[in-house]
């Protein structure tokens, strides 16, 4: 199993503050899609987009990101296609907050992982509402597992039932639910540290939360993670 991650560095031309940095970032790739018909179409489908990406780094102490420095942030996919499509685009795309100066990929090799965490807040929506670290912990890792198992049955093709546990344990790791921006309205997420089963089947849905996202709303920056190996 491999996945490809895009290396994106920025320049910015005006200040942004932590909570609008998703938006913002989203923003660009949305306008990077315009420049190729096969990334046009699936941005344009109500389904999962199977790529992910992060915030910004360095990560700014005052969470205030500043006009004329360079920050990086990277996307992920598990499509080749995908990922050299949006390197192209990207490096004909600017936008009022960001110019692109560079724009590199690689192939990672997936590894057996113990552990995974994500970096940027994942999104639940639990009878339409989001999930918060006072509701019952069984139901975001219910949440978590159908969540991927949905993706692998879409980038499999299978029809038939998917169910399985891949959380040996799990930990939330806000103390209050985390608020980001989008059009004018909060996004509300967590952040999990989530110890991953040893078996098949719980390694590769590990896979599919790093290389296209934890949870909902991965096309938008959210549930972006990160990994410790066995």
């Amino acid at each position: 199993m491999n996945y490809y991650q895009l290396k994106i560095t920025l320049e910015l031309k005006t200040d942004i503050y932590f909570d609008e940095v998703t938006e913002k970032l989203s923003i660009l790739l949305n306008k990077s899609m315009l420049y190729n018909d096969y990334l046009k179409s699936i941005h344009k489908v109500n389904t999962y987009k199977l790529y992910v990406f992060e915030g910004l780094s360095p990560f700014e102490r005052d969470k205030t990101y500043k006009k004329g420095n360079f920050y990086m942030t990277r996307l992920r996919c598990i499509d080749e296609f995908i990922a050299q499509s949006f390197r192209e685009c990207l490096k004909n795309t600017n936008t009022n907050e960001f110019e692109v100066l560079s724009v590199d990929i690689e192939k990672i090799i997936f590894r057996p992982v113990k552990e995974i965490y994500n970096v940027t807040p994942a999104i639940a929506s639990i009878e339409g509402k989001p999930w918060t670290n006072n509701m019952d912990i069984e139901i975001i890792k219910n949440s978590i597992n159908s969540n991927t198992l949905k993706k692998i049955k879409i980038i499999n093709g299978l029809e038939k039932v998917l169910e399985h546990d891949m959380i040996k344990a799990i930990e939330v790791k806000n103390i209050k639910p985390i608020a980001f921006k989008y059009k004018g309205k909060k996004l509300i997420g967590n952040k999990f540290n989530i110890k991953i089963n040893e078996d098949d089947l719980s390694q590769m849905m590990a896979y599919i939360a790093i290389s296209t996202g934890l949870l909902e709303k991965n096309s938008l920056g959210y549930g972006y993670c990160l990994c410790k190996y066995s």
